[in-house]
């Protein structure tokens, strides 16, 4: 087949192709594909010749064969030779000096959480670390300017008894802690109804409205703010002058995390814990285990009363 489609190709040509100039052909063509399209050009243009395809002899086919080959041979080399020389190259990168306006300065601050519940970890996480043996130091100090007191008083007299401290105490700033956000809600309802300007902080809250009541609380357009400690976290009023722990701390680093709250930079500041009768007994060990002097008292006529040891 390919001997007939070789004679075939010599047959259209004639004389003015010579055998040996034969292999100048591209092979990349298939025979078959060259003898249809030779076929189908003569039948339309007469028989193919060299003057048919353009060339004038022999000698300028085989010129303009060797162009083609020597310019892809110079592109291929001009590609080559820009990827090396792009490769070569170093991206030298300027250094600028930027300047920045207004820059914030950041204060270093104590590490405020004593536990590992101040974290916000989950339970089996804080189980995990105590059995690995892991623990947060709680060797922290009370400001010596607080006064410590605590007051017996019904359950629910409580309410009512935080009113009466912050009255005789002239408190113009005051934090109250509770353990339970639905209990501090009630709080909050019945001292708006006694008339003091009050408002609540937990998790509840969305972040607009905290920010809001915490920018309110520190400008002292609320009087009472009442929250717990997780929402508390990085809660900080150089001006609060009173702390009321209407729930009980559940350890002696709790209440010093409460405490703390008030009393900053030498300031003078209270710490009143109000409890029931069948509580008194924890306050006794915190006392004994902070080494303070918590004072028992009542409030009468809008006046603190320091009463006696029994």
């Amino acid at each position: 087949m390919a001997a007939l489609v070789a004679t075939r190709f010599l047959f259209l040509v004639g004389d003015s192709l010579s055998i040996n100039k034969l292999p100048m052909i591209s092979k990349a063509a298939s025979f078959h594909k060259s003898a249809h399209l030779l076929n189908q050009f003569s039948s339309t243009n007469g028989p193919l010749t060299l003057k048919s395809l353009g060339f004038k002899n022999v000698n300028e086919l085989t010129t303009q064969l060797g162009k083609n080959k020597v310019r892809q041979r110079v592109s291929t080399q001009v590609i080559q030779d820009q990827v090396k020389e792009v490769k070569s190259k170093k991206v030298k990168v300027k250094s600028r000096d930027v300047t920045i306006e207004n820059p914030v300065k950041i204060e270093s601050a104590p590490f405020s959480a004593k536990s590992f519940a101040e974290l916000g970890l989950p339970p089996l996480l804080i189980e995990a670390l105590e059995r690995e043996g892991f623990n947060v130091p709680t060797d922290v100090h009370l400001p010596p300017s607080l006064e410590h007191y605590y007051c017996v008083s019904r359950l629910q007299h409580k309410v009512d008894a935080l009113r009466r401290c912050v009255h005789a105490l002239d408190a113009k700033t005051v934090i109250v802690f509770m353990n339970h956000t639905q209990q501090l809600k009630d709080v909050v309802f019945k001292l708006q109804a006694r008339g003091l300007v009050a408002e609540e902080l937990h998790g509840d809250l969305g972040k607009l409205a905290r920010s809001t009541i915490l920018k309110k609380f520190k400008k002292g357009e609320i009087r009472v703010l009442v929250t717990n400690e997780l929402s508390a976290r990085g809660l900080d009023v150089a001006d609060c002058d009173l702390v009321i722990n209407v729930d009980l701390p559940t350890d002696s680093v709790h209440y010093t995390h409460r405490a703390g709250r008030t009393g900053r930079l030498g300031r003078k500041g209270s710490v009143v814990t109000i409890c029931e009768e069948s509580e008194v007994f924890v306050v006794r060990k915190l006392q004994r285990q902070l080494g303070i002097g918590i004072q028992a008292c009542e409030f009468v006529e809008g006046k603190i009363v320091i009463q006696k040891e029994k």
